[in-house]
């Protein structure tokens, strides 16, 4: 009699908008997530390879074939003027530039509707399912340090030539998206890495879950 086969897990996992808008794109196919808890632990008397083997029981994030439903920023606060379907995504359009504070209320002005509308931005964190927009599917998973990143795994995790020709790189989004060119993709990627981590984190040199994917759009 054959067994039936393993029911794939489903789990949230939170990014940033910039790293939410690579993957709409396609310009990112993979992340780089901090080994921590008991499958650090295992590297001490184990391989990468067989920490990985077992991501099963020692990944947070799962192993191949399991879903990721990304979280990001969000909002529904114009439910009362628009039908409560409606979803706005920090990701595509920041209107926090756009809020105001109008009689003790912050808000935006609504066109629409020739009113002033409260809004505010909820945290990825608060985001429910049923308001994701973005699955992705583990293709693949492996386990190396933070400085074993390839070139062509470094322009995976989202990193681009600037478009005004000059051959630069960029990786991390400053204020109203601005982009900080570098020479090479390494040092976009390196700056990146930092942006999120914080000063010295890539001297650091972790070991890192590389967690590939296919995504999904409108979930799976």
């Amino acid at each position: 009699m054959n067994a039936a086969p393993a029911k794939r897990r489903e789990r949230a996992i939170e990014f940033t908008g910039q790293k939410v808008r690579a993957f709409q794109n396609g310009a990112s196919n993979v992340t780089r997530l901090i080994v921590k808890g008991a499958a650090r632990q295992w590297l001490i008397d184990q391989s990468p390879a067989w920490v990985a083997s077992h991501a099963d029981e020692l990944c947070p994030f799962g192993q191949a074939g399991d879903l990721l439903w990304v979280r990001e920023a969000w909002s529904q606060d114009f439910a009362n003027h628009y039908p409560f379907t409606t979803t706005w995504y920090r990701a595509d359009d920041d209107r926090s530039y756009e809020i105001d504070e109008k009689d003790g209320v912050r808000g935006i002005y609504s066109p629409e509707h020739d009113e002033h509308v409260p809004f505010r931005w909820r945290s990825s964190r608060c985001m429910p399912r049923k308001a994701s927009r973005l699955t992705l599917e583990i293709t693949g998973l492996k386990i190396q340090r933070l400085h074993d990143i390839s070139d062509q795994e470094i322009i995976g995790e989202g990193v681009r030539q600037a478009r005004d020709g000059s051959g630069c790189w960029v990786g991390r989004e400053g204020p109203r998206r601005l982009m900080t060119p570098w020479l090479t993709a390494r040092e976009a990627f390196i700056d990146l890495w930092e942006e999120k981590h914080g000063p010295g984190s890539w001297e650091a040199n972790p070991w890192v879950w590389c967690i590939e994917f296919k995504r999904h759009i409108n979930g799976i």
